[in-house]
């Protein structure tokens, strides 16, 4: 299943311009991702998938950024702390710095920054994980 906002919506990343940053990871939201779930290691994913290898990470951020619940007294709280989280670290990985350094770190040599589509991925990701938590929460406190 591919999602297709607009008839006449790329399939492809945009040609990049060689300058990482939050232009380019703003610039994203004109194109549909290529894929919808893709998780393979002959591409960037982050860039031509809305899911990919990553999502699972961010589920499991998500799960461990929901501690909040067991030390304050409000869920609504708790979820807004777990969404600043989520959001303040997409906004920092698509800095260009950040992309730079990931690029000569080694880690991904190929890595140019996220969709903005995986990244809004990446975010429900990190609350799925933080619902799984909370259900186990109000399952063990009977709430």
């Amino acid at each position: 299943m591919d999602l297709n906002f607009d008839i006449d919506a790329r399939r492809e990343p945009p040609p990049r311009d060689g300058t990482p940053g939050w232009a380019q990871w703003c610039g994203t939201w004109k194109t549909c991702p290529k894929h919808t779930v893709y998780c393979g290691c002959d591409e960037e994913t982050s860039q031509t998938a809305l899911f990919d290898g990553w999502s699972l990470v961010h589920v499991i951020v998500g799960m461990t950024s929901s501690i909040p619940l067991f030390y304050l007294d409000s869920v609504a709280w708790a979820l807004v702390i777990n969404i600043a989280v989520a959001i303040a670290w997409e906004v920092l990985e698509n800095a260009a710095c950040v992309v730079q350094c990931t690029r000569t770190s080694g880690t991904s040599k190929k890595y140019e920054g996220d969709s903005i589509w995986n990244s809004l991925a990446d975010v429900l990701c990190n609350m799925f994980g933080f619902v799984c938590v909370l259900l186990i929460y109000q399952s063990v406190h009977g709430t």
